[in-house]
């Protein structure tokens, strides 16, 4: 049944496209350089196909929505899209890669809602989705390639802030160096939920939540370092690691704040593997792993007291 509330959102999300402005790939790119390199949105607008290249591009998002949807770009120079703290990026069935060979080019994706879909980046630079400054950053990753051929990719919601979430899903990250997926990891309640992927480190990977987070990493294909991989939540915190295929070269490190349950794993290939945590389980792992009982962070404090 259709409903009034129905209704309504529909017709929202119509007087919203219809308010929005409409270009293609190769237009954004020569406003970019007719700005000088470094192009401010006011007012929401959306790119509908075609390919393009720049030197560089920043683009500054002020409190509006950017729609990247079925375009091609590449850039020979770091490439900024900045829409903190109140800006919205969606990209959607699109390339972004580097054309320059001379070295690495980086690429920073930053807005307070950021969803990337069916999509692949691919520089030999940093790749780095942030939401930026504020609480109850939302990042969404799905079906989508994020490649570094030299450096490190990190996907991340309200780092300094509350209420972050972070969600990576169907996806492959690659990255020469380190993997990091976190939420609200410098203060409280933030969510990563990392599900159906592949992750890929030359160096460490880390899927992490501060106090009172929730940690999810379920169902993945494969998670590799060739260092160390934690998946932690901190101060009466969650952590859940369920159904995956999991080799750190030197160590795994599985743990939280106050409950922790790894279940059906493999860590054939790995280093040490530590599951540990206040309250703790550990079941059907390959091979078999026994919890560590760790204090909260209310005994540990009150044990330094004494």
């Amino acid at each position: 049944m259709i409903t009034p509330t129905i209704l309504a959102a529909v017709a929202l999300t119509a007087l919203q496209l219809a308010d929005e402005a409409t270009i293609d790939a190769p237009e954004l790119v020569a406003r970019c350089a007719d700005a000088g390199g470094v192009l401010t949105l006011h007012a929401d607008l959306l790119v509908v196909g075609g390919a393009a290249q720049t030197e560089g591009c920043h683009i500054i998002l002020d409190f509006c929505r950017l729609v990247l949807e079925r375009i091609q770009l590449s850039a020979s120079g770091f490439f900024l899209i900045d829409g903190q703290p109140g800006g919205e990026l969606r990209i959607e069935r699109s390339g972004l890669a580097q054309s320059s060979k001379d070295g690495p080019v980086n690429i920073l994706l930053r807005a307070h809602h950021l969803a990337i879909d069916s999509t692949v980046v691919d520089f030999d630079g940093s790749i780095h989705l942030e939401t930026g400054m504020g609480d109850r950053g939302m990042m969404y990753v799905g079906s989508t390639i994020l490649r570094s051929g030299s450096e490190d990719v990190k996907v991340g919601a309200s780092g300094n802030f509350e209420e972050g979430k972070a969600e990576v899903r169907s996806s492959i990250l690659l990255a020469a160096t380190d993997i990091n997926i976190t939420a609200s990891l410098s203060l409280r309640r933030g969510t990563v939920d990392v599900e159906g992927t592949s992750l890929l480190a030359g160096g460490s990977i880390a899927i992490q939540t501060g106090d009172l987070g929730r940690t999810r990493a379920r169902g993945n294909g494969l998670i590799q370092a060739g260092d160390t991989i934690a998946i932690t939540s901190s101060g009466e915190g969650e952590t859940r690691v369920a159904e995956n295929r999991i080799q750190g070269q030197n160590e795994v490190r599985i743990s939280s704040g106050r409950y922790t349950n790894a279940s059906r794993n493999i860590f054939l290939g790995s280093g040490e593997v530590l599951i540990e945590g206040p309250l703790c389980e550990s079941q059907e792992n390959i091979p078999d792993v026994v919890c560590v009982p760790s204090r909260t962070t209310a005994e540990a404090s009150s044990a330094e007291a004494n």
